[in-house]
């Protein structure tokens, strides 16, 4: 099933570019319409991209005016023509229409904050050229999977969008994680961060690690600087308040060059999120199973 994905590698041991080469192998189903990679020092990072917004100026790494900042990111950013405005009116200049673009130049304006800002599913890897630094985070949903595993006690770290892109990087076979296997058919699901692997975890929803040769620091992004609730009291009832929301919602997931879908669960959901795509974009093609 297909969307974009990234892998990557931060060491202060050479690592060879093939290693990242072969995470982008294991992830290769998730973007057949692009494949980057981005080099610097210790630091080798790559995507698969499946081409959504700006077909042909949305290639990564996307990074700030500065050349500072890099980053490579699966998902899209629904809020970024909003930020986009933000940015522009602070002075900054943004050269292509990808909505990924307004992350570098956020964190230029507002750094580890930037990403509260962000309303989206999403993935990053952000690199600081300067202090050498890594980010990466994940949406508060935790909607886009990331994964990753310390190595030679945290002098090293590789991640992925999936768990076997990063077994793929390791030099060891990872153990098994017993707790995990029962955990498996009780909730049918294993409970982030762990994974099946000891070695490999998840990021954890809203979840930011700050990583650097020798120092792991994690931290949550701050809630609530990307919500703008219409107010209340503007509306008639609340019935008219909510559908505004949701309609708000539906209206901003729909950014797209590309044709827009909907998958139908046959429940209720689907149902008034279809209803309300194409009331805004016309008839629409629906899928179930």
């Amino acid at each position: 099933f297909l969307m974009c994905g990234i892998a990557g590698i931060l060491s202060e041991k050479f690592v060879s570019r093939q290693v990242v080469e072969n995470m982008l192998s294991a992830i290769s189903h998730r973007g057949p319409d692009g494949r980057f990679v981005f080099q610097s020092a210790g630091y080798i990072v790559g995507m698969t991209r499946l081409a959504i917004n700006d077909l042909q100026g949305g290639m990564q790494p996307l990074s700030d005016e500065s050349g500072r900042f890099f980053v490579m990111y699966n998902g899209e950013i629904y809020n970024s023509p909003e930020l986009r405005k933000l940015l522009l009116g602070k002075g900054y200049n943004l050269k292509s229409d990808c909505d990924g673009e307004v992350i570098a130049h956020l964190f230029s304006e507002f750094g580890v904050e930037s990403f509260s800002y962000l309303d989206g599913m999403f993935a990053i890897a952000l690199w600081d050229e300067f202090s050498k630094k890594l980010y990466l985070v994940r949406d508060q949903s935790g909607e886009k999977p990331l994964y990753y595993s310390l190595q030679d006690h945290s002098k090293g770290i590789c991640f992925g969008s999936e768990i076997n892109c990063v077994r793929t990087a390791l030099k060891f076979n990872p153990s098994l994680n017993l707790d995990a296997i029962w955990d498996l058919p009780t909730f049918l699901w294993v409970p982030e961060p762990q994974t099946i692997f000891n070695e490999i975890v998840a990021l954890e929803k809203g979840g930011i690690i700050e990583f650097s040769v020798n120092s792991v620091r994690k931290t949550k992004m701050r809630k609530g600087l990307n919500i703008n609730l219409p107010d209340l009291n503007s509306f008639n009832d609340k019935t008219s308040w909510v559908r505004n929301i949701v309609q708000n919602a539906v209206s901003s997931r729909l950014l797209s060059d590309v044709p827009v879908g909907s998958f139908l669960s046959g429940g209720l959901d689907s149902s008034i999120i279809t209803a309300l795509a194409a009331s805004e974009i016309g008839p629409i093609d629906t899928f179930t199973v």
